[in-house]
């Protein structure tokens, strides 16, 4: 099953007339002007349409991209730009782009990252040069993880580099229908868990480049995983300095790649379909803002690497009504992030104490014995998850202690030093309790008052949810660490001055 307008008549009806306003060129004469449409897609650290396929774990940005309409004759243009850690072009790198797009230097340090904007800038120039008489050019970006930060950054050296005429942007150019420059409209911008930070610190990539969205996008949809832990993988919302998104910003459960996807199927002995719920959510949102999605019914007859292209969006009925209860058990769903984020956590903590007192080898025994060939990759995965589940008592019982002298610390701070001066005369005067903030305490009252989970959302968890952290060690915190919220300050954006726009062509070499 696919999440489609088809839903109701007004659903039709609103994605009809958006489409009709937006691509004239539908009913109109594609030889008086044109209104080009171009996406541009950023996938996440990792990630790369091409090399995932033989592991069948495309992201949820491939996915989209290739459910994308592509039609030069009618000015539609997706562009594709691969996760950083992977080549910008699988068949024609040189050593130097190999290692600036390798895992550790690529993925890790953030290298590479101003290449896809460049690449990103090339192609975007390339596709409006095929175009004639250009009136209007119209534009939606997605990106997940650090490529959802790209695509963020992207959009405003992309406003940077406008002219602008009454407070809009425009980008000069000779084949505009006036012979100047067409006027930019930003009508989406659809994120996946945007990661900001680069490094083995998870400093921000680039404290220069601005995060900010500009008020000239017309709409912005931002999907957040609710169960993410790893220290590395901080999230940069969408919000200002105020606290407002400029548009939705939706929890949605499971781990950052559950979120954005990029699981194998089986992989941790689980169903890699769970990202599909929000993959199908997000296609839907821009296809009603007027983004030239695919019908599911157009998309059968495409096929990528001998796979309908149709398959990428399928879920079954099963998932989806776990997930129906799942959301109906959310006590706390607010527009509050972190509020939202720690009832999702309540639920996952009751679910982590249940396996804790169960046998979790018994998780995935069916797995192991329908997959053979799979067995020993499967055994290690389950071995990291055994190690990193069961080391859960061990830490509560140093945390359960550092919390009672943080809520001491906090509500009677004389009666905190009297205690702390005792403990120093019997464990010596370097005795000091661990320091836990305001949100790793609320992390920790979630674990307390964790909801027993009932039979649907031990299945929901048990075989849809992955774990991030297994496997994951180098400064990685622990299951009851939150997970930082990051918020970039405000930027404006400084549009060149009349006639100093520089050429996209200019901008960057061709990245291979």
């Amino acid at each position: 099953m696919q999440d489609w307008s088809d839903s109701s008549f007004e659903t039709q009806m609103q994605a009809a007339q958006k489409r009709q306003e937006l691509h004239p060129l539908l009913a109109g004469c594609p030889t008086c002007e044109q209104k080009p449409w171009i996406s541009v897609f950023f996938d996440g650290t990792g990630n790369n349409g091409e090399i995932d396929a033989d592991k069948k774990k495309w992201s949820n940005i491939y996915r989209l991209f290739q459910g994308h309409a592509d039609d030069q004759t009618r000015g539609i243009f997706p562009i594709y730009i691969p996760g950083p850690g992977t080549p910008l072009s699988v068949s024609n790198a040189g050593w130097l782009s190999k290692l600036r797009d390798s895992g550790a230097l690529g993925g890790g340090f953030g290298l590479g990252m101003d290449a896809r904007m460049d690449k990103a800038f090339k192609l975007f120039s390339r596709n409006l040069a095929d175009c004639q008489r250009v009136s209007r050019i119209d534009i939606a970006i997605f990106g997940f993880s650090r490529g959802a930060t790209l695509a963020r950054a992207w959009i405003n050296l992309l406003l940077k580099e406008c002219i602008w005429e009454k407070g809009k942007p425009h980008w000069r150019m000779l084949n505009a229908k006036n012979g100047v420059s067409a006027e930019i409209c930003i009508r989406y911008v659809g994120l996946f868990d945007t990661v900001e930070s680069v490094g083995m610190v998870a400093k921000n990539w680039s404290p220069s480049q601005c995060m900010t969205l500009p008020n000239v996008v017309e709409r912005c949809v931002h999907y957040v995983s609710a169960h993410e832990l790893r220290g590395a993988f901080p999230l940069t919302t969408v919000a200002d300095t105020a606290g407002a998104p400029p548009g939705e910003e939706r929890v949605w459960p499971g781990m950052h790649s559950d979120v954005g996807g990029g699981y194998r199927p089986n992989e941790q002995g689980r169903f890699d379909t769970l990202s599909r719920l929000p993959l199908n959510a997000m296609r839907l949102d821009a296809y009603l803002a007027g983004v030239p999605f695919l019908s599911p019914a157009e998309l059968k007859g495409n096929m990528v690497e001998n796979k309908h292209v149709f398959d990428y969006f399928e879920y079954d009925a099963e998932l989806k009504n776990l997930y129906d209860h799942y959301k109906s058990q959310i006590s706390d769903a607010s527009s509050d992030l972190d509020r939202t984020i720690i009832s999702h956590m309540k639920l996952y903590y009751g679910w982590m104490k249940l396996r804790q007192d169960g046998d979790i080898d018994s998780l995935y025994g069916k797995v192991r014995e329908e997959r053979a060939d799979l067995a020993k990759e499967l055994e290690n995965e389950l071995s990291d998850q055994r190690k990193y589940l069961r080391k859960i008592p061990f830490e509560n019982l140093s945390r359960k202690e550092n919390v009672e002298w943080a809520r001491l610390k906090i509500s009677d701070f004389r009666k905190y030093r009297e205690k702390l001066e005792s403990a120093r005369e019997t464990y010596g005067k370097n005795f000091r309790p661990y320091e836990l903030n305001s949100r790793q305490l609320t992390y920790w009252d979630a674990w307390e008052k964790s909801v027993v989970p009932d039979e649907k959302i031990t299945k929901f968890f048990d075989f849809y949810v992955h774990d991030s952290r297994a496997g994951f060690t180098f400064n990685s915190g622990d299951y009851l660490e939150p997970r930082e919220v990051l918020e970039r300050k405000v930027c404006s954006v400084e549009p060149a001055r009349r006639g100093k726009q520089i050429a996209a062509s200019n901008i960057g070499v061709d990245h291979q």
